[in-house]
């Protein structure tokens, strides 16, 4: 049986590595958006408020999850594929082979809090453990690095956080972004390229977004302008109803975004 975790693991409990139709966009940690596998939402949001109380601060510049490669030294596929993983702040959690077996230093090996690290492997989903942490490997550690250990279904069957759950402000551009994705690759080139990235983290767009980060009030107009862009595109429906996601109804439109 393929311990869980492993790239024929998650193979079998994912499907294929790569496919870009089964990633989403989440803000799991404040200002910090990464793309993860659709489903495990919740896992990295618990995550995200054991950092937030604990103080712990995530870089944007040395943290990212997605990436399409075989694992480190290997030819199996990486976690970070599907995207199943996060890696936090690799410059002071960096990657290290200990062939001794020795066990993590703290405060050497890591700059991660021990207990904030307990807490997140105590996050369980339908009472199992529900991530792992390459902290814990034997022949190498791997502190940055945070895996998925539970299939869909059973995160889908309830996960218990020791410290809730983060949710960002994010929710309308979310669903927004979803809409417009199915639009052809010019239609959604065009609106970024107008509008630059929330909360100036240009990896919302994509990391090869090189436009000028906007203020946070040209970005809350941006978001706006893609709500009326998204229903003028058919991408959107409006059903009765208030005002959708804190945006005004755009002129000539009434009810909500569906």
């Amino acid at each position: 049986m393929a311990r869980r975790g492993s790239s024929t693991w998650t193979l079998a409990n994912y499907g294929k590595a790569c496919v870009t139709n089964d990633h989403r966009r989440l803000e799991w940690y404040p200002g910090q958006t990464d793309t993860v596998h659709a489903g495990t939402e919740k896992l990295w949001q618990a995550m995200g408020a054991v950092m937030v109380a604990y103080g712990y601060q995530v870089r944007n510049v040395d943290t990212g999850f997605y990436n399409c490669r075989p694992i480190t030294g290997g030819t199996s596929m990486s976690n970070h594929a599907w995207p199943t993983a996060g890696d936090i702040n690799w410059m002071t959690n960096p990657y290290i082979k200990t062939p001794s077996l020795r066990k993590i230093r703290w405060g050497v090996d890591t700059d991660m809090p021990a207990q904030m690290v307990a807490e997140i492997k105590s996050i369980t989903a339908s009472g199992v453990r529900a991530l792992g942490w390459g902290g814990n490997w034997r022949r190498t550690k791997d502190p940055m690095h945070y895996e998925i250990h539970v299939t869909l279904a059973e995160i889908a069957g309830g996960v218990s956080a020791p410290r809730g759950f983060y949710e960002g402000d994010d929710e309308d551009m979310s669903m927004i972004l979803d809409a417009l994705k199915a639009q052809d690759m010019a239609y959604y080139e065009t609106l970024q390229n107008k509008t630059g990235s929330p909360g100036g983290n240009a990896s919302y767009w994509g990391s090869d977004y090189t436009g000028a980060k906007p203020s946070d009030a040209e970005w809350a107009a941006a978001a706006d302008e893609l709500f009326s862009a998204s229903l003028e595109a058919g991408v959107m429906t409006l059903t009765t109803g208030g005002k959708p996601h804190g945006h005004d109804i755009p002129a000539g439109k009434t009810g909500v975004a569906g």
